[in-house]
């Protein structure tokens, strides 16, 4: 299994753990946790999608031209963007959905690379 492979792996693992801790503690501060939960699932499984097509587009673009790859990569970006409006647009519609818990959701992947690297870097200035 390549690098690339094993640390898009590990991410999934680490998000799929930060979004149990968060589902968890939802669980126990409000009174009817379902709206909470089901909303940071939802926010969740797009992110997942997004972070699977962000990895095929990235594929995708090395083996284009350099200006042909800026395009690809910026047309899927803004696309990417506007699903998560109409995520958020979906999660505010609905009563069982709450959006800010969709918003943690769609932003979990990206928080547990901050975290990831947030904490290595603390490791590797503990050592020093």
């Amino acid at each position: 299994m390549s690098d690339t492979n094993k640390m898009i792996k590990r991410v999934i693992i680490h998000s799929l753990i930060f979004v149990a801790i968060v589902s968890i503690a939802l669980f126990f501060i409000f009174d009817q946790p379902m709206k909470y939960i089901l909303g940071l699932l939802f926010g969740y499984a797009f992110n997942l999608v997004f972070f699977r097509l962000m990895y095929l587009n990235i594929s995708k673009a090395m083996d284009m031209t350099e200006d042909k790859a800026k395009s690809y990569i910026t047309v899927n970006y803004i696309a990417r963007y506007i699903i998560s409006g109409f995520v958020l647009l979906i999660a505010a519609s609905y009563s069982y959905l709450n959006i800010f818990t969709c918003f943690i959701g769609l932003l979990s992947i990206k928080l547990v690379i901050h975290l990831r690297n947030f904490y290595l870097t603390l490791k590797s200035s503990m050592k020093k």
